[in-house]
């Protein structure tokens, strides 16, 4: 398990936001190197200069060690081998890689788009289109090459900020699909927002519970599950500001009343709510201080 003293060599590693210095902190976690080719490692870069989003996916990773080692201390149906854990790692590490732009996108472009998504505001994204975002919180004489940007990628500046906070999910699909991750870590990024009911089309057969696409032919395990409740853990403790209990009462909402669950097998909504038990017990007491990360 990472110690706090581990935690913050990797965040100073990672801080200084050169793609050797990313390597090291990965394999810090114990991440394998050769899983990560050089264009995501560009990306992730790019993406830790401009935002908190490797921070999140960092603390992230801290619950997983949490919660692993109560799984293990209390032999848990939830512990997962060696290579599963790695493939939460990093699964995690990539779930907003898209958040860097399209699979085509230039590094200018990308810079565009990482911008963007770095404002972490609370808004209304369904009224707020991207125009509006971009002249309210970016100076005017940036205003003229966004546009010009955004237009070349072929991004409707008309659409709302919800829509374009989304297009994160297929943009990220596609990279892992363009790289040599396996098809595994791709469909558990691709599908941690499942309780939203926003995955890329066509993942999931919804009769089955099954991933039937990239020659995987699996149901949804605990690994999906995980990383889905750690994204929405993180952001509740984090953009919300709420306590330990109040983020476990919110997953569980999440669960109970949802629309996507509701179409698919009951052994995933069951799933969910037997993990979030797990979730519930292993991080009742934090693992890193939330004051401390930058």
């Amino acid at each position: 398990m990472i110690e706090e003293k581990q935690y913050v060599i990797i965040q100073r590693e990672r801080r200084r936001g050169h793609e050797g210095d990313i390597r090291l902190a990965f394999q810090a976690l114990h991440i394998n190197d050769k899983a990560i080719d050089d264009c995501l490692y560009e990306r992730i870069a790019q993406l830790d200069a401009r935002s908190e989003t490797m921070s999140d996916e960092l603390s992230a990773i801290m619950y997983e060690q949490r919660f692993f080692q109560h799984a293990k201390d209390t032999e848990s149906p939830h512990l997962l081998s060696p290579e599963h854990r790695h493939d939460v790692r990093l699964a995690t590490l990539l779930t907003d890689i898209g958040k860097t732009g399209p699979s085509d996108s230039t590094h200018d472009q990308r810079e565009v788009i990482t911008s963007i998504f770095a404002i972490d505001g609370n808004i209304d994204g369904t009224k707020v289109t991207i125009e509006q975002y971009i002249s309210k919180n970016f100076p005017e004489a940036d205003h003229q090459h966004m546009r010009a940007s955004l237009d070349v990628m072929g991004i409707d500046r008309g659409v709302t900020m919800r829509e374009f906070w989304n297009m994160h999910l297929d943009w990220g699909y596609e990279i892992l699909q363009n790289s040599t991750t396996s098809p595994d870590v791709i469909l558990i990024a691709g599908s941690h927002h499942l309780l939203e009911g926003n995955i890329p089309d066509d993942i999931i057969n919804f009769e089955t519970g099954k991933f039937q696409v990239l020659g995987v032919d699996r149901e949804i395990d605990t690994r999906d599950v995980l990383v889905a409740l750690f994204d929405k853990y993180d952001a509740q403790r984090r953009r919300a500001g709420v306590n330990h209990e109040t983020a476990i009462e919110y997953l569980y909402g999440r669960v109970v009343e949802n629309e996507t669950l509701d179409r698919l097998p009951d052994f995933v909504r069951d799933l969910f709510m037997s993990a979030i038990v797990d979730v519930d017990i292993a991080l009742a007491e934090e693992v890193i201080d939330k004051g401390s990360r930058s």
